[in-house]
């Protein structure tokens, strides 16, 4: 998501945007990355100023462009992983920061850490069981027509069983006729 601010060039926003999604994995290691128009439309930005994005992180390395198929998240899996901690280091120092500005401590922030975790594992699991109810009344469902569709089923079988023996009846007293 391209959310521009005005305390730093576009150009560096974009960078930033770009590496996130490389160390997140949105880009795939290897993968093929949008196109500078694609890119640039999409931010809504000048395909220049999105060029000049993208040829910086080239020159990290986190980027390769080949000639005629585009550009490619690097293959080197340790300079991905490089990224991702300081990305996270980034964003560590940042909430360390945020924290001392509104007055509480390290430790105060990881019990608060704690609790969060706490109640996120407490509605993952309430979600996984209602996922699970909702997977058996599925099942249920299923289970139901199956059934439902093999009694018609045996129904037209016995249906037609006895369509044949009034024939066969037919054929017998026919054959006992003509005796």
């Amino acid at each position: 998501m391209w959310n521009f601010t005005n305390d730093k060039p576009v150009y560096a926003q974009i960078i930033d945007e770009i590496m996130l999604r490389i160390a997140s994995g949105v880009y795939k290691r290897g993968a093929r990355i949008p196109s500078v128009r694609d890119l640039a439309e999409e931010a809504r930005v000048n395909p220049n100023t999105m060029q000049r994005a993208l040829a910086e992180i080239e020159r990290e390395g986190y980027i390769i462009s080949m000639r005629t198929s585009g550009k490619y998240v690097t293959t080197d899996q340790s300079l991905i992983d490089k990224l991702g901690k300081s990305r996270a280091d980034e964003v560590i120092k940042n909430f360390v920061e945020s924290l001392s500005k509104v007055g509480l401590t390290i430790d105060e922030a990881i019990e608060m850490l704690k609790e969060y975790k706490i109640i996120a594992e407490q509605k993952a699991i309430e979600e996984a069981e209602e996922q699970a109810k909702g997977l058996e009344r599925t099942k249920n469902k299923i289970e139901a027509m199956l059934a439902a569709k093999a009694a018609a089923q045996k129904e037209a079988q016995q249906q037609s069983g006895s369509d044949d023996s009034t024939e066969e009846k037919t054929d017998a007293d026919n054959a006992d006729e003509n005796e």
